[in-house]
Parts: structure tokens; C-alpha cells; sequence
């Protein structure tokens, strides 16, 4: 019984302490799934300073995304694709009219904050959220109707 415990109790021991699994990496789905819904401007800055802009919101279903002024009158829209496994993680926007090239970017989705950030004049993508290079864009938005738990990840806990 005593050398049972000798063996057991540091194994025990030794599995409890154990490192957690590194975590999983983010998929491509599950990020365009987050994304889904609209999203209110909070800030729009282009080359660093301030603008003001006719952009209210930001809507994203399956992949497409639309910028909306705040009448509800004018709309653009994009396809979207993203690299979740860039760091930071990675989309390529390209806009429905064909006057306008690809847009790289980059983002970042933290809770109901999503920060986007993109250059308007080609050019490599941004690799920081400062958004001072010119031709460069930081789009800040807040989930204004966020999806139920069930409706962004298909189950609820």
C-alpha cells in the first residue's frame, strides 16, 4: 500500500500540473460567423487623423459585407475573404464595383469590437492598426444587433 502511494501520488501530482493544450487556431468560418450581423461605426481615421465619413454601418452576411450611410440610402458592397491564421489575421476586400482594385487589410475582432484596417491605394498590407501610411484606413466598429449564441455558433451552453 505504501509503495502504491509513492507511485500514484506523484503521477497524480504530475497530470494535475500539466500544461493546458495550446489553443485551438482560428478558423476562417468561425470568424466570418462572429462577423455576422451590423456593426456600428465608433471612429474612422485615414492616414491618422479623424474623418468624417457617410459610412453609419457595416453589415456582414456569408462573406459579403455592405457599407451603409445612416438614411439607409447609399450602399456599397464587397465580397470578402479572410486568413485567420495571419497574425494579425488577414482579408482582402473586393469591392462590387469594378472601377475599384482589391483592398488588403487587416483585423482584429475582440468581443462586440471589430477594428479594421486597409489601404485605399494598393500597396502591401498593413502589418500594425497605427493606420499613418498613406492611402491607409482604420475603421473602428461596435456590434449594434449582435446575434444570439445560438445563431453565431449553432448551439447555445
Amino acid at each position: 500500500m505504501c509503495i502504491r502511494s509513492l507511485v500514484i501520488g506523484p503521477v497524480l501530482l504530475a497530470v494535475g500540473f500539466a500544461p493546458a493544450p495550446p489553443p485551438r487556431p482560428r478558423t476562417n468560418a468561425q470568424d466570418l460567423k462572429r462577423l455576422e450581423g451590423t456593426w456600428a461605426v465608433v471612429s474612422i481615421t485615414a492616414e491618422g487623423k479623424p474623418v468624417s465619413h457617410v459610412v453609419a454601418t457595416a453589415e456582414f452576411r456569408a462573406g459579403k459585407g455592405s457599407y451603409i450611410d445612416k438614411p439607409g440610402t447609399w450602399r456599397a458592397t464587397w465580397s470578402l475573404t479572410l486568413d485567420a491564421a495571419k497574425t494579425p489575421p488577414a482579408f482582402d476586400m473586393k469591392l462590387d464595383q469594378p472601377e475599384f482594385d482589391t483592398r488588403l487589410g487587416i483585423y482584429e475582432l475582440k468581443g462586440d469590437k471589430l477594428t479594421l484596417c486597409w489601404l485605399s491605394r494598393g500597396g502591401e498590407r498593413p502589418t500594425s492598426f497605427d493606420g499613418k501610411k498613406p492611402g491607409c484606413w482604420v475603421e473602428v466598429f461596435s456590434q449594434s444587433t449582435p446575434l444570439s449564441l445560438k445563431e453565431r455558433y449553432g448551439h447555445t451552453w
